[in-house]
């Protein structure tokens, strides 16, 4: 009991202590109020705080140079497209080809635009206007300028791509080409390039020689002359373009006042193109894709063609004509001449010409009784009829043939011995050959 009453006391003495020295003195607890530690914070749940991260000095300058670079590039893609359209509306360092154009009755912008762009890729050339957008605001310029609807004047018109905006424009309302007086001129199948540069000149078209030297040298951006063999030191050919001269009938503008020494280049070049689009559109894709398939160029089909065009009476003859060369051909080690009389004919006509390019060795090129295989170059030019027949001759085992000069009736032989006994019932000796 004295034990428990011990600790009683002992247990109350420890209660009231503390109680006792609290109010010991109100300035030692104001002390100990003023330096004792700061209360634990309460903990709280955390928030979603936004951070602002302030970019290193090196990611800024990266930045502004992107956004320098990316400034100047929109000013530089500007300027070009600005210069770029300066220079196609101006038609600088364009195209100075010289381009005929027909222009529809009543035509619309539209129409114009096709013809001056699609139509003109179509013909493989090279378009006059690159920006339609820009040809048609200076139409809608024009037309509120005058306060009417611009008209096209119908007809012919002749254009080139360096030609600025406005002169096409301009052109396109002119009637000065087509008020130009025209000639209609016939190009006969057989002819050759001298005869018909002398009918040219007769119907006050052009200088014949002059038109010879132009249609020689050609305009080196159509497709068909890339397959003309080029001039050279010992060329063997005589007029290159001999045989490219596409029969038809044709319209060409007159020299004014028939004066021919008043043309320029640039008119010689309208007869050329007048002549070139209209080869170029008879020597079709399937003429060419046959060509091909034969094993044969364009030089070759027009060579021979032009052989079987003066060799046969008519178009009904020519296959078989043709058929005639092409078995010669396919068989040289037997028959390795033509022995064809236009090109005996052709190589007489050379040796009669007063020009110094003719020698001894290209009169004896042409003519097939003299040398082997096909000659240098075509002696006329041929028609359609004899180019297909060249393309697509018969299938027989001719080797020879004559024909009957008074009838027109030809003789076909496979043998010598076949050939000579029509000779004979012609009226032709054979030992004349």
């Amino acid at each position: 009991m004295n034990d428990i009453r011990e600790d009683n006391e002992q247990d109350q003495e420890e209660v009231y202590t503390p109680v006792r020295k609290k109010s010991k003195s109100s300035v030692s607890g104001f002390l100990n109020a003023l330096f004792a530690p700061p209360p634990a914070a309460k903990k709280r749940k955390p928030s979603k705080q936004i951070r602002y991260i302030r970019p290193k000095k090196g990611n800024r300058i990266a930045v502004s140079l992107i956004f320098i670079f990316a400034i100047l590039g929109s000013s530089v893609l500007a300027s070009v497209g600005i210069i770029f359209l300066a220079r196609e509306f101006l038609g600088i360092d364009k195209s100075a080809a010289t381009y005929i154009v027909n222009i529809p009755e009543e035509a619309s912008t539209d129409d114009v635009i096709r013809i001056l762009t699609t139509e003109q890729e179509e013909k493989k050339k090279e378009p006059i206007i690159r920006v339609e957008r820009l040809f048609r605001a200076l139409v809608d310029i024009s037309e509120k300028r005058n306060e009417e609807t611009l008209e096209y004047v119908s007809g012919k018109h002749t254009l080139r791509p360096n030609m600025s905006y406005q002169d096409i424009l301009r052109e396109l309302q002119s009637y000065y080409y087509i008020e130009k007086e025209t000639v209609r001129v016939t190009i006969k199948e057989g002819m050759r390039l001298r005869d018909v540069a002398r009918m040219l000149e007769n119907e006050g078209v052009c200088s014949a020689d002059r038109f010879v030297y132009y249609f020689n040298t050609g305009l080196n951006d159509y497709d068909f002359e890339k397959s003309i063999p080029k001039p050279s030191a010992n060329d063997l050919r005589f007029d290159r373009m001999e045989g490219y001269l596409f029969p038809d009938t044709y319209e060409f503008y007159k020299a004014p006042s028939d004066d021919l020494s008043q043309l320029a280049e640039n008119d010689y070049e309208v007869i050329l193109r007048t002549i070139f689009e209209n080869f170029e559109d008879k020597y079709d894709d399937e003429i060419t894709a046959r060509a091909r398939e034969i094993g044969m160029t364009m030089d070759q089909v027009i060579t021979l063609a032009s052989i079987v065009q003066l060799e046969s009476k008519d178009s009904a003859d020519m296959k078989n004509v043709a058929s005639v060369f092409t078995n010669r051909l396919n068989n040289y080690d037997m028959f390795q001449s033509l022995q064809s009389d236009p090109t005996r004919e052709y190589s007489e006509y050379l040796d009669d010409l007063d020009d110094y390019s003719v020698n001894s060795k290209m009169v004896e090129a042409y003519n097939t009784y003299k040398s082997n295989g096909l000659p240098p170059g075509p002696v006329c030019s041929p028609g359609l009829d004899a180019i297909k027949a060249v393309l697509w001759p018969n299938k027989t085992n001719y080797y020879y043939f004559c024909a009957n000069i008074e009838t027109k009736e030809v003789y076909y032989a496979e043998t010598l011995e076949q050939h000579e006994a029509n000779l004979i019932h012609i009226g032709i000796d054979p030992e004349d050959f």
